[in-house]
């Protein structure tokens, strides 16, 4: 069947804003950027170890599927919101996809899209802290955990300070400029791995290697398995669909795309999922050639104390944390918006989606400042709508950091939030919301929306079951 450029949707703006304001006009290069970014992040840094878990050739086999996979749902949620509408008025979201196919399962995505980002924002600050320990500690010489600078809990009560400060924009736009920058950060970090891995002289993955007082029998480099056995590969599963998740920001995509075609953002999914991909490719490879079984769940953890690698280390710490408020933001939304319902006491209200920087799922009541000028509103909504701003951006920061202080392994984050949020948001959502909306299709297209609401419901029970029964 064919789709309706998203190009050819009326333009009118309903809410008597600009419309010049409101026209898309991002570069596909713009798009790529900023999706690749949502997908690279701290996954990049658990995702050897799962590969090591599950064996390289099981490993790539399953990053090729959560590839595939991912890219589908992507595309099932585009061609939902052309078939939807998109208007600079009514911007698409998750929200107005979900109200168009399923108005019950919009409470369920607004949970699942929260959920999800809280679990990665909470990684960052965890990687924050894994990070710049070691730094710290080649930095100042110190090993004893003596020194302020060198305790992982100094390093996440500053990452929150500093995440605190930009996290209370009410756009996103300052933020987007870094994207670029978050790339490099990437591909460097990707190529001190591969680097390392290759052997050469002044580059020994092993240098000063010596274990810890918690495991005296650890090896620098484990064994280098092809396959593992199944209770190993399964309790990894999910961060695999983790390591792939974005699909909160391809409306932002949509939205935002200029001269908007379904093929120009078919163009920016298949360009973003498949530099993912080849990252993911190598790091996965060129850290299990080095280490094998004896990756840890954060990578940097495995490498020598010396400059370039705590230059990466600090890379990466402030490439988190300015990713943090892209986590934030559509959990902030979403949780608004399940507030607006609760005030509402039923689901029938009108809310009307509006334009979300991330692809969340919003509502006119849930951003009062994306389409409403703030003297359409009463003295007392509007005090109300600030109150829950910031309300519920204090309790998000001081929940994270709260879990982040606990909780010392990434890999556990990692590997909750994937089997839970990311596959739903991933997997199950795109898959209900296409088959919901082109009930009356027959195609491959609705055959393959089923096999990914297939897939999704058979990982979540099982991933979790192996993740909470694996020694």
């Amino acid at each position: 069947m064919s789709y309706q450029p998203l190009s050819s949707l009326p333009t009118a703006v309903a809410d008597g804003t600009s419309k010049a304001q409101q026209q898309p006009n991002a570069s596909s290069l713009s798009c790529i950027a900023n999706l690749t970014n949502t997908i690279l992040g701290s996954g990049m840094l658990g995702l050897p170890f799962a590969f090591s878990a599950a064996g390289s050739i099981t490993g790539t086999i399953l990053l090729l599927i959560a590839a595939t996979f991912s890219s589908n749902g992507l595309m099932l949620l585009s061609i939902s919101a052309t078939h939807v509408g998109i208007t600079p008025s009514t911007p698409s979201s998750f929200y107005s996809v979900a109200q168009a196919a399923y108005p019950p399962s919009t409470a369920l995505i607004d949970f699942a899209v929260a959920f999800k980002c809280f679990g990665v924002a909470t990684g960052y600050l965890i990687t924050v802290g894994d990070c710049m320990v070691d730094a710290m500690k080649f930095i100042t010489g110190k090993d004893d955990g003596g020194l302020l600078v060198i305790q992982r809990q100094f390093w996440i009560v500053l990452a929150s300070l500093l995440v605190a400060s930009i996290s209370f924009f009410r756009t996103l736009d300052a933020l987007k400029y870094t994207s670029m920058v978050s790339v490099v950060f990437v591909l460097a970090m990707t190529v001190v791995i591969v680097l390392y891995s290759m052997g050469i002289e002044g580059m020994e993955a092993c240098d000063n290697y010596a274990p810890t007082d918690d495991d005296l029998d650890a090896v620098c480099v484990g064994d280098k398995d092809k396959f593992t056995s199944f209770e190993s590969t399964m309790s990894n599963l999910a961060v695999f669909v983790f390591s792939f998740t974005c699909h909160q920001n391809i409306f932002s995509v949509c939205n935002e795309i200029k001269d908007r075609t379904q093929a120009k953002v078919n163009t920016v999914i298949f360009t973003s999922i498949g530099a993912a991909l080849l990252l993911y490719l190598m790091v996965a490879w060129a850290g299990f050639n080095t280490f094998g079984s004896s990756l840890q769940s954060d990578i940097l953890l495995n490498y020598p104390q010396n400059a370039l690698v705590t230059t990466m280390r600090i890379f990466v710490a402030f490439l988190v944390i300015f990713s943090y408020p892209l986590q934030l933001d559509p959990s902030r939304r979403c949780i608004i918006t399940l507030i607006n319902k609760l005030r509402k006491g039923n689901g029938d209200e009108d809310f009307t989606p509006v334009k979300d920087e991330e692809g969340g799922a919003g509502s006119k009541d849930s951003e009062t400042d994306a389409s409403i000028n703030s003297k359409d509103l009463g003295g007392g909504e509007k005090a109300l709508e600030n109150v829950m701003f910031y309300g519920i951006t204090i309790v998000f920061l001081v929940a994270s950091f709260s879990l982040a202080m606990i909780v010392t392994s990434l890999g556990t984050i990692l590997n909750v939030v994937g089997a839970t949020g990311s596959t739903m948001v991933s997997y199950i959502l795109p898959g209900v919301v296409y088959i919901k909306l082109f009930e009356g299709e027959t195609g491959w297209r609705k055959r393959g929306a089923m096999l990914q609401v297939g897939v999704g419901c058979i990982i979540i029970p099982v991933a979790l079951y192996f993740i909470f029964h694996t020694d």
